[in-house]
């Protein structure tokens, strides 16, 4: 399950030949479910401002506009629709650029099999690492031919940071949000706080896995197959 089967090779690979993908393709499609998700989340976090003091005053949804109600609901059901399309693309995505990244470098070892590919990003405490080590081993095989690219970079790791604060912080507004109005519930303005500094991470985040995505895009499309005969 953890193994990483390569692909089937051409018995003489030569300088110049084609990837076995093209994979720009796909990247362009899951960056934008992806993107699509980050401005729902956005708009759901925003969105929850207001709502968060309508409840604190009244103590019930009952005085709550119309239009934040569809805002807040509409975006939280958009965004689990683009989050699932987002994780079947970028996970399609990720298992043709790193056939592509084992071409270019044979020698860098895919720590992750596919079946890890695709669970990484849902089994807890997993979802922690293994997505990280996936996409970092896609980017250093990517760039080993075209940049001579060794280990994880400061962009990697900011967008997993991100990523990782906007897991946690999500769950951590969504309980803050649920107690507004209550004898031991947080204020409004706590969780306007952390909405907008999880929106700000959010729009932070989305903009980091863009420039981690073409990256790896235009490394694999200007490097070349290593020559072996």
């Amino acid at each position: 399950m953890s193994g990483y089967e390569p692909p089937v090779q051409h018995p003489y690979p030569y300088a110049g030949a084609p990837l076995k993908a093209d994979t720009s393709g796909w990247a362009i499609a899951a960056f934008c479910a992806a993107l699509l998700y980050a401005v729902s989340e956005v708009v759901s976090l925003l969105s929850s401002v207001p709502l968060a003091r309508e409840v604190e005053s009244s103590g019930t949804l009952d005085t709550v506009s119309a239009l934040v109600l569809l805002l807040n609901g509409g975006a939280a059901l958009l965004g689990l629709l683009a989050v699932v399309t987002a994780w079947v693309l970028t996970c399609v995505w990720l298992m043709k650029a790193r056939d592509n990244a084992f071409l270019l470098s044979p020698g860098i070892r895919q720590r992750r099999g596919t079946a890890w590919l695709w669970l990484g990003w849902l089994v807890p405490f997993a979802n922690v690492v293994v997505p990280f080590q996936v996409v970092s081993d896609v980017l250093r095989g990517s760039e080993q031919r075209s940049r001579g690219a060794k280990g994880e970079t400061a962009l990697l790791g900011w967008w997993w940071a991100c990523w990782l604060v906007i897991l946690v912080g999500g769950r951590i507004h969504s309980r803050m949000l649920d107690g507004v109005g209550t004898v031991n519930g947080f204020s409004a303005d706590a969780v306007r706080n952390v909405a907008v500094v999880l929106a700000l991470l959010t729009v932070a985040g989305i903009v980091l896995w863009g420039l981690v995505v073409r990256r790896v895009v235009d490394a694999q499309g200007r490097a070349e197959l290593p020559a072996t005969r």
